[in-house]
């Protein structure tokens, strides 16, 4: 996954400035963030954290991918981060998987 270059929602000016709220330790992660914010009406981008390029032996410590970093406009931010500590608090949110025994 590569960075996505900063769009119209993230432009310079009244809060335009990119923020991390969230990190995520792979880009599924970081994409279900992105999608639990953009339902509470946040538009949210997200980046690839650390050393970018070739690393050998990497996909075998982290098959997973690398971490990831959930970025929004300043002006969001503290209700983008309410959201996301409503989301962690509440228990449905995030339900118990199911034991297939």
């Amino acid at each position: 996954m590569t960075a996505m270059p900063p769009g119209p929602d993230f432009e310079q000016g009244d809060g335009g400035r990119p923020v991390q709220v969230a990190y995520a330790p792979d880009a599924n992660e970081a994409r279900i963030i992105k999608g639990l914010l953009q339902s509470a009406g946040i538009a949210s981008m997200v980046q690839r954290a650390g050393v970018s390029g070739l690393q050998v032996g990497t996909g075998l410590i982290n098959p997973g991918g690398h971490g990831t970093r959930v970025i929004v406009r300043a002006d969001r931010a503290e209700e983008a981060r309410a959201v996301l500590a409503e989301a962690s608090s509440d228990p449905e949110a995030f339900p118990e998987p199911v034991n297939a025994e």
